[in-house]
């Protein structure tokens, strides 16, 4: 897991990091972006861009983990503007949600029913850009 407090050289701190989303409502892929601000030592959401469905034909490249708490905002889902996130606690997929959830939704990659609630922090697979 990434914490740049804990790195030696502020070029270890990835400018950057990307999240491989989808969309809840159409199912279709989209990458967050965060930028890293040097105060408050955080990501802060930058853009959400839409991915052509072969995207992850070719396996993706992930990257370090990263704790929740230092990512914040979230862009718009670029196909439903969805303005939060969140983790399906059973494969791991990011996507969009509403700002007032339902008790239930159904992640939109493995079909599982999750209940809505907030555990705190978690680490979040980031991807390659």
């Amino acid at each position: 897991m990434i914490d740049p407090d804990n790195l030696p050289f502020r070029s270890e701190v990835p400018l950057q990091v990307f999240l491989h989303s989808r969309c809840l409502n159409t199912r279709k892929f989209y990458r967050l972006r965060y930028v890293f601000l040097e105060e408050p030592r955080i990501y802060f959401a930058k853009s959400a861009h839409p991915l052509p469905e072969d995207f992850f034909s070719e396996g993706g490249i992930s990257s370090p983990a990263i704790s929740s708490d230092l990512l914040y905002g979230s862009a718009p889902c670029p196909y439903c503007g969805n303005t939060t996130w969140g983790q399906c606690g059973n494969c791991g997929q990011i996507f969009c949600g509403s700002a007032t959830p339902p008790p239930q939704i159904q992640c939109p990659s493995c079909q599982a029913v999750l209940n809505i609630g907030s555990e705190g922090n978690f680490d979040v697979t980031r991807s390659s850009g």
